[in-house]
């Protein structure tokens, strides 16, 4: 398995529809489901209206790239976004598949602009070893 890193904003709403969420936020989502709907491969249905914006980087990108990617893109919308987190959920989400525990550190201003968006922050992290690994 390959390295990669995906993060993306994540808005779940019980109250407003995705296109909604697009036209408040003034952004076009990259991916968006209604409630009710399955996950793809799945019998799990969801519960809330999803809408999610990438950060556009390649999936080999290192994890600050990724993270100063997504806040370029939403730079100019973060009184939109504050205001939407007070009634649904918005998060940072960082999720890394890496072959060692990568440093995960950020800086106080990097905290601060996800903050600002009135976002939570997620990580997730696989980490597997390689046949060479397990050899040693």
């Amino acid at each position: 398995m390959q390295e990669k890193t995906f993060v993306r904003l994540t808005i779940l709403s019980t109250r407003r529809f995705p296109d909604e969420i697009g036209s408040e936020l003034g952004l076009a989502a990259d991916e968006q489901w209604l409630a009710g709907s399955c996950i793809p491969n799945t019998k799990i249905v969801v519960t809330a209206n999803g809408w999610i914006l990438d950060s556009g980087k390649p999936r080999d990108a290192t994890l600050d790239e990724h993270l100063e990617a997504l806040l370029a893109r939403l730079r100019g919308h973060e009184d939109r976004i504050r205001a939407i987190s007070s009634s649904d959920s918005v998060e940072v989400s960082c999720v890394l598949y890496s072959i060692r525990e990568p440093a995960l550190n950020f800086s106080p201003e990097l905290l601060a602009r996800i903050t600002e968006l009135g976002a939570g922050l997620d990580i997730d992290l696989y980490v597997w070893k390689t046949s060479e690994q397990e050899s040693d």
